[in-house]
């Protein structure tokens, strides 16, 4: 069995650019504001290497995909995170 997760932050703060190229990809399933989340988990989803677009999260999202397996399931059209799959345990 698996759960859908939005992406509440809005999309037009959801990449950060370095030199027109992605640097971050935001990722909260509770708080739309990004200014409001004073900690920020990072993830890398390449998990050896450097990789050139790492995911970071909201205290409480982390909690949940932390242990979790987990997918993207939809980009917007700027080729932010819409929305995950995660697994329920």
């Amino acid at each position: 069995m698996t759960t859908l997760y939005t992406n509440k932050i809005p999309i037009d703060k959801r990449l950060v650019y370095d030199d027109q190229k992605i640097k971050y990809h935001y990722i909260s399933f509770f708080e739309s504001n990004i200014n409001n989340i004073i900690d920020w988990k990072i993830f890398d989803p390449m998990l050896k290497g450097k990789t050139k677009k790492p995911y970071r999260f909201d205290e409480k999202t982390w909690k949940i995909l932390n242990f979790t397996k987990w997918k993207i399931d939809e980009l917007d059209d700027n080729k932010s995170i819409k929305s995950i799959i995660a697994m329920n345990w």
